[in-house]
């Protein structure tokens, strides 16, 4: 066998373990993200009702953070108006 044959070889051999090696690893990881996930309550097996519960959250999270922000600019909208019916109150006793 000649060198160049020998290292033609070589890198033939190399490249399939790459690939191979590639192969196993994907294959690892989709399996332990699989499983962590399962483990957390989502079931991969139809991505597209994650998808959806996922979208669910989203705007669960969205809707809770604009009521907590109307509900503040009531709570403060509420306080002034009380502020300014004790200051005309006020006002009205002092004219009469």
């Amino acid at each position: 066998m000649e060198d160049r044959e020998l290292h033609d070889l070589i890198q033939k051999t190399s490249q399939e373990t790459a690939h191979a090696m590639r192969d196993e690893i994907r294959g690892q990881v989709d399996e332990g993200v699989s499983d962590a996930l399962t483990r957390v309550g989502i079931d991969m097996g139809d991505p597209i009702e994650v998808q959806q519960d996922m979208s669910f959250v989203r705007d669960w999270r969205k809707t809770a953070r604009a009521v907590k922000r109307k509900g503040a600019i009531t709570a403060v909208g509420i306080l002034v108006t009380g502020v300014l019916g004790a200051v005309w109150l006020g006002l009205k006793s002092m004219v009469s």
